[in-house]
C-alpha cells in the first residue's frame, strides 16, 4: 500500500484491511470527486437513499458533496485503491484540455449519469494500470511533478470512464427492495426531510407507523449505527458543508442542521473532525485558497 497526500488530491493504492475483526464503514461527503475501485471484500453502499451491493470490480464514484454512507465486511478481507481531486483543482485543464474538462463536468453536473458499475476482466486491467501507473509516476518523480501526474491520471480516467467503461460496464443496480431494505429506505428518507427538527424515535415510529423498538432493531441491523446516531452524523455532514459554502455563523449552522445548543454542536463536530468548526472553516477557505 502506498499514499501520497496533497492539498489537492489524495490517492492511497491497494489499501488492504484485515488485520481486525470488524467492518470498515463511513458516513460522509466532501468537497472532492471520489474515485473507489474495490478488488475484494464485499459489502455496500448507501447512495441517494438507496443500496447497492459491492463485491470485487465494483467501481464508486462520488460527486462532490454528495452523502454516501459505505459498509465493508471484515473478515475476510477489504481491498481497494481511493483517489479524490478537487474541483477547483481540476478546473486548471479547462483551457488546455476544453473536451476533456466538458467530460469531466458532464459527471458533475448530470444528475442521471450512473455511478456504480461491475468491470469486467478487461477494464479491470486498464484500471489498474492507469493506478499502478500514477503509483509508480508519484514514487518516482519529485514532489513538484506531482500535480500535474494527478491532472493527467484525472483526464485519462474520465477519456477512459465516459468512452469505454460507462457504455459497456454493467451498472450497479439498487439491491432488490426487500420488505427490510425499503423500510430502512423509508427512515432514510424521513431523517433526510425532518433532521433539522428535534428528533424523537417515538416522532419517526408514528410518521412511518412502526414499532418504536422493531425499527431501531432493524436500522442497526442494516446499517450498523443506532438512527439517533445516523441523525447526528446528518447533521454534521450538513454543518461541514455550510461551514464551506456559507457565511453563517458557527450557532446559526449548528442551529440550522438541527443542534439546539451552541456548546453541543461544537464538542460533537470537534470530536468527529478534529477541530472545532470555526478551525474547521479557516482551514477549508486556506485549502481551497491555495488551488486558486
Amino acid at each position: 500500500m502506498s499514499k501520497w497526500e496533497h492539498s489537492h488530491f489524495l490517492f492511497q493504492y491497494k489499501t488492504t484491511r484485515d488485520e481486525f475483526p470488524q467492518s470498515v464503514e463511513y458516513f460522509h461527503t466532501h468537497q472532492q470527486i471520489e474515485i473507489l475501485y474495490v478488488y475484494e471484500g464485499s459489502g455496500h453502499v448507501i447512495l441517494d437513499d438507496r443500496f447497492y451491493a459491492v463485491s470485487p470490480r465494483t467501481l464508486l464514484l462520488f460527486k462532490p458533496f454528495q452523502l454516501h454512507y459505505i459498509h465493508m465486511d471484515i473478515p475476510p478481507k477489504y481491498s481497494s485503491t481511493l483517489f479524490k481531486v478537487s474541483p477547483a483543482f481540476m478546473d486548471r485543464c479547462a483551457l488546455y484540455f476544453p473536451r476533456c474538462f466538458d467530460m469531466v463536468s458532464d459527471f458533475l453536473n448530470r444528475s442521471d449519469r450512473r455511478q456504480i458499475f461491475r468491470l469486467n476482466g478487461s477494464q479491470h486491467d486498464q484500471l489498474e494500470e492507469r493506478f499502478r501507473s500514477l503509483d509508480g509516476v508519484l514514487r518516482a518523480s519529485p514532489r513538484n511533478l506531482h500535480e500535474e501526474a494527478v491532472i493527467l491520471f484525472a483526464l485519462h480516467f474520465f477519456i477512459d470512464f465516459m468512452t469505454q467503461m460507462a457504455p459497456t460496464a454493467d451498472a450497479g443496480k439498487p439491491i432488490k427492495p426487500l420488505r427490510k431494505s425499503q423500510r430502512v429506505n423509508e427512515v432514510l428518507k424521513w431523517v433526510d426531510a425532518h433532521y433539522k427538527e428535534r428528533f424523537t424515535l417515538e416522532k419517526l415510529a408514528d410518521d412511518l407507523h412502526f414499532s418504536a423498538t422493531y425499527i431501531s432493531k432493524l436500522f442497526r441491523q442494516q446499517i450498523g449505527k443506532s438512527i439517533s446516531e445516523y441523525v447526528t452524523e446528518k447533521r454534521l455532514e450538513q454543518a461541514r458543508i455550510l461551514l464551506q459554502t456559507e457565511s453563517l455563523s458557527v450557532e446559526e449552522i449548528g442551529e440550522e442542521t438541527g443542534f439546539n445548543s451552541p456548546s453541543y454542536f461544537i464538542r460533537m463536530f470537534k470530536q468527529k473532525f478534529g477541530v472545532p468548526p470555526h478551525q474547521y472553516r479557516l482551514n477549508a477557505a486556506q485549502m481551497y485558497a491555495s488551488t486558486e
